[in-house]
């Protein structure tokens, strides 16, 4: 239960801390509409949202990659290796379903 309960409160608290950088993109969103939708393209604001965006992006990883990192530190040795199998057959899928099919093209 110990380990259970550690993740559960790591996510809790990644969950606290993405929240204002996802209201931050969506605010970022409404107002790169209305920066669309006006008479005339003002390309340095949409420049300036555009560098904001990313910055949201990279904090999102950065606290997304923390917490991974933190649970990852919580399993066993054999819970990591059933991990890391378990991500090696997902990456093959995805690379089969990206894969064109013999004779297209």
């Amino acid at each position: 239960a110990g380990q259970k309960e550690g993740i559960r409160e790591i996510m809790s608290g990644l969950k606290a801390d993405v929240r204002p950088v996802m209201l931050a993109v969506k605010d970022n969103h409404e107002q790169l509409k209305t920066l669309v939708t006006a008479a005339i393209f003002d390309e340095a604001a949409v420049a300036a949202l555009a560098e904001k965006e990313g910055d949201l992006a990279a904090e999102r990883l950065m606290l997304t990659s923390k917490a991974l990192s933190e649970i990852y530190n919580l399993l066993t040795d054999e819970q990591r290796n059933e991990l890391e199998a378990m991500a090696t057959q997902r990456r093959d899928k995805w690379a089969r379903k990206r894969r064109p099919e013999a004779g297209e093209g």
